[in-house]
This record gives C-alpha cells, structure tokens and sequence, in this order.
C-alpha cells in the first residue's frame, strides 16, 4: 500500500523527516493517516514548518505535551529546535468533535487532554515510539480510539461525506453546489459543518484552492503563474495573489522565489 499524501505542507524543513501510515479498516472513519515526524537539529538552529492545515483536529504525543488541536484557520507555523519526534494523528473531519462533544471552533489553538482512557493510549505510544516500533504504536492508538468508532451519528459521517467532496479538486467550487451534491438546504449546511469541524463550508472550499496552489507551486515552480490562477479558477492572477498573500504572507511569485532560494 502507497503511503499516504497531504497537500497541507506550504514549507517544510528537509532536515525534518515525515513518514505516514494508513489506517486500519477499523479506524478509517476517525482517523484520516497517522504522521510521524524526527528531526534532531544542532544548538541554537530552527526548523519553521509550515502548514494549510485539513478541517480537522489532530492528535499530537510528543515526550514533553499529547493532546488534541483544532484546525488553523490560517497558516499554522511551528518551530521545532533539538533532538525529538512526534506521533501524529490526523483525524476524520468529525472525529474532533465525537471525541471531545465541541465544535472545534470553541478551544481553537488550545491544546484539548484526551478523553477516556486517552492518558494510558499516550504513555503506551510513548513507550512503543522510544523502542521506534512504529507499528506497535499505531496498534496502541487504534487499541484507544476504535471503541469511539461506534458513536458516530449519520451528521458525523454526512460532515465527512460533504468534506470529501469539498477537497475534490474536480468538485464544487461554490457552497450552493456543496449544498446541492449532499441534498440538504444551504442553512442546514452551514450549520452542521460549522457545529461539527468549527469552519464554514466557504472555508473548505477556500482551503482547497490555498493547498491545490501551494502544492502547484512546489511541485512546478516554472509553471506561467497567470495560466495557474486560471487553473485555480481566479478571474486573473491579481486575484489569486492577492487571496494566497493574504493566508501564506507571500504572493505566489514571492512564494516560488523563496522556495528556489531555500534550494540553492
């Protein structure tokens, strides 16, 4: 099985490593992959990492902090010093609100404890992640977290369903159509998605294009930027600039060359 892939990274240190594993069949509707991450730096340097993150929470067990995170609503920046790793856990865009019974957009950037049984789940992951067996440490999450499984309601899984097509490149492009393709009226819409992931159904659209376009500009730095605002489907490029500028802090153009520089 191919590992899996994610259009959030905008900037990553190369002196970070990732890896990311599947799910098992019994946990696919809470957690989206797992990510784990080793970086060991020398004193006094930083690795900044750089993320469009999914509508969705992560889980995250390092040595010193494990809890629960909402989605940024913007750019999610971190900066990692020394020697360590981290055990990642991408949720289902309802898992995060099944697991704690909140929006997410209610603890934002708090960091939530997690809850039944969720101490004993971190203190095993930490003990299978210092033996770096990697697949016992998944096992001890899914041991966790499975149970949770069998609380999902039919909002928990049509939210999952609505986000699904929302990230489709090929999908919608306007919240009417997002409404229409899932058969429920526009306010119902807003309700439900804002209720279950903390974001509105405007956010997972606008999400998509940001992670489409920053994916486009890594992988083709030399692509013509006018004919990639066009792609995006922005009127022209001032557009497009002007709404990537506004989240990454970079214009595209600016994005590309900062990109060639850090590779040079």
């Amino acid at each position: 099985m191919n590992a899996p892939q994610s259009r959030g990274p905008v900037k990553l240190d190369r002196r970070v490593q990732i890896e990311r594993h599947a799910p098992s069949a019994a946990v696919a509707d809470l957690v989206r992959h797992y990510w784990i991450a080793h970086w060991a730096l020398p004193p006094g340097e930083e690795a900044v990492q750089q993320v469009l993150t999914y509508p969705a929470c992560n889980i995250v067990i390092e040595a010193g902090e494990a809890g629960l995170y909402g989605p940024s609503q913007g750019l999610s920046v971190r900066t990692l010093r020394g020697n360590s790793s981290a055990f990642g856990v991408l949720l289902r865009p309802s898992a995060g609100h099944l697991l704690t019974g909140r929006s997410p957009a209610d603890f934002g950037e708090a960091v939530i404890p997690l809850p039944g049984g969720g101490t004993d789940a971190v203190a095993d992951v930490r003990e299978k992640l210092h033996h770096q067996d990697i697949g016992a440490a998944v096992a001890a999450f899914e041991e966790w977290i499975a149970p949770f499984a069998g609380n999902l309601t039919k909002e928990h899984r049509l939210v999952n369903r609505i986000v699904d097509l929302a990230e489709q490149s090929s999908g919608p492009t306007r919240v009417a159509d997002l409404s229409v393709a899932v058969n429920v009226s526009e306010r119902t819409l807003q309700r439900l998605v804002l209720r279950v992931t903390g974001v509105t159904p405007k956010w997972l659209l606008h999400r998509r294009r940001l992670q489409d376009a920053a994916h486009l500009l890594n992988s083709l730095p030399g692509k013509d930027l006018t004919e990639l605002a066009a792609e995006l489907g922005y009127a022209d490029y001032a557009h497009f600039s002007r709404d990537f500028a506004a989240t990454v802090g970079l214009t595209p153009r600016q994005f590309v060359d900062s990109q060639s520089s850090a590779i040079s």
